[in-house]
């Protein structure tokens, strides 16, 4: 398979040729995974809210996990207003 990856804005992209992928956060959490496998040319795909994705990541040999407990954002800005919440 090919894999594209522009490192920045308006930079040309690089392409590699590559069996198996793993795409991380800034801190090095796995968020995506690929690979090409068997003769007949199958692809395994899954990211971060698939349910499969961290069957994937293991069947990859992936086993980098990283669980987030609780999510911690800037304040939004003066005026703004909630459109939508948590659905919990």
């Amino acid at each position: 398979m090919r894999v594209t990856v522009i490192p920045r804005v308006g930079a040309p992209p690089v392409v590699l040729e590559a069996s198996q992928f793993v795409a991380e956060d800034d801190l090095g959490t796995p968020i995506a995974v690929g690979a090409a496998y068997g003769p007949d040319g199958a692809y395994a795909v899954s990211c971060v809210g698939c349910p499969d994705f961290r069957r994937v990541l293991r069947a990859l040999g992936v086993d980098r996990t990283v669980v987030v407990d609780r999510l911690v954002l800037p304040r939004p800005q003066p005026g703004a207003r909630l459109l939508a919440g948590p659905a919990d």
